[in-house]
């Protein structure tokens, strides 16, 4: 799958957003359909994945009252968050299996840490926006 591609038409959608969010207002749910179903495509990329929960996530902080409104949605994107923070590679290494003495240190430098530390933040500001 060209995830390129995927990136830069979310890249695009998400510009868009930013630049005319009252447009994409009056579509909300059409927006919120997409993003969903491109999320849920199995053997998506990660950072694909991302990109869609960032992008309504963001869209929550414009305009927190849709999401108020529409718990079905706002129930969705929490999970799209937690999906992030509980996804593990379906490739396990041995060394994440048998962790040396001392793992938790360089955790911060752990990609599945990155992504967990998306997913709190895009909680954060859920909460923060949303209420």
């Amino acid at each position: 799958m060209n995830t390129n591609g995927n990136e830069e038409g979310l890249e695009v959608l998400a510009e868009m957003i930013e630049i005319e969010p009252k447009f994409f207002k009056k579509k909300f749910k059409e927006l919120n359909e997409l993003l969903q179903n491109i999320f849920k495509i199995k053997n998506l990329e990660s950072g694909v994945k991302r990109m869609t929960t960032e992008i309504l996530v963001d869209y929550a902080e414009k305009y927190p009252a849709l999401y108020r409104k529409k718990k079905d949605v706002l129930t969705n994107v929490i999970e799209m968050i937690f999906h992030h923070m509980v996804e593990i590679e379906n490739d396990i290494s041995q060394s994440w299996m048998c962790p040396p003495e001392g793992y938790n240190e360089d955790m911060e430098d752990d990609e599945d840490f990155e992504t967990t530390r998306f997913g709190m933040g895009a909680i954060d500001r859920l909460i923060y926006s949303v209420g």
